[in-house]
């Protein structure tokens, strides 16, 4: 006798949805996943959320902390321990895969991780420049341009996160859509120098106009002992040219007035202190310590003619 279980509609509906929930508590959080992160009696820290490549998220108790591969249970309990040291109480905090659907757009120019990422729906520039990474500190905000459409000519708009950050109204951020390009300019006047040798911190510094030779050596740490102050080689790429100047010699006559200052691409070399009379006279003292001994003797033993 063959039995046949018959399912219901409902019963079958009841085992979908633990099914999906399931899944949605034991599957593995990846990046570009939306979470929303909901806490009890606590709006302000309720928040929805872009799991970066890197497997960190925008939000600050685990700003840091990759999140990647973590069950969403796992989540929420990381995120109950880590919200627990700021309230001082335990939190009911509730996470999930966000329902509100992502668009993907390319953010470019002066941001820590340009690229491609996934935003939520009508997601703002500044939600999007917090997902690459935030900016840098070479980044102007008075012009924020947004590349849209598929077809040329694209539309270009324009977005003032200055203008933003003082009177807080978020008409002034357009909302994205997707393919949307952002892109980040640099200040005018930013760039870098390059500066090696005898200083404690050498590599590219980021200066703004008008910096001198002076102020460049203070930001690269200072010079070491070593360095030979009076002669710093100035080589500026663009026309080929190479200056030697005696820096130490203009701060001590306060000659400040004649300290060049530098410009995109110089590089700056801080030669070290010549060591040739130094090296001579430590190699006559080793070489006498070791002689005249050997003389005495000789002297005392009658090798050597007294007379």
């Amino acid at each position: 006798m063959n039995r046949h279980i018959r399912v219901y509609p409902a019963v079958a509906w009841i085992l979908l949805l633990f099914m999906q929930a399931s899944w949605a508590q034991f599957g593995r959080i990846s990046h570009g996943d939306i979470l929303d992160i909901v806490i009890y009696n606590r709006p302000e820290l309720s928040k929805t959320v872009t799991v970066r490549d890197d497997g960190t998220v925008d939000y600050p108790f685990v700003a840091n902390i990759p999140i990647d591969a973590l069950t969403l249970s796992e989540f929420r309990d990381l995120l109950i321990t880590q919200v627990t040291k700021y309230m001082g109480e335990k939190p009911i905090i509730t996470v999930q895969y966000s329902r509100r659907p992502s668009i993907q757009v390319v953010v470019l120019g002066q941001v820590n991780q340009p690229g491609e990422i996934l935003v939520p729906q009508n997601a703002t520039i500044q939600g999007a420049i917090t997902l690459a990474g935030g900016l840098t500190s070479q980044a102007e905000l008075n012009r924020i341009k947004i590349i849209r459409g598929q077809k040329e000519p694209r539309d270009t708009l324009y977005a003032d996160l200055y203008v933003f950050s003082v009177k807080g109204d978020p008409g002034l951020l357009p909302p994205l859509q997707e393919g949307d390009i952002v892109f980040v300019p640099g200040l005018p006047g930013i760039s870098d120098v390059k500066v090696i040798g005898e200083v404690r911190s050498p590599g590219n510094i980021t200066v703004p106009p008008g910096t001198s030779l002076l102020d460049v050596l203070y930001l690269a740490g200072g010079p070491s002992q070593d360095a030979d102050l009076n002669r710093i080689r100035l080589y500026d790429a663009k026309i080929g040219r190479e200056q030697i100047v005696a820096l130490d010699k203009m701060v001590a006559e306060n000659a400040f007035q004649s300290i060049p200052g530098v410009n995109p691409g110089n590089v700056i070399v801080v030669e070290k202190k010549s060591r040739f009379w130094k090296n001579m006279f430590d190699g006559l003292r080793a070489v006498t310590s070791v002689a005249v001994p050997i003389i005495m003797i000789l002297y005392y033993t009658g090798t050597l003619d007294r007379k």
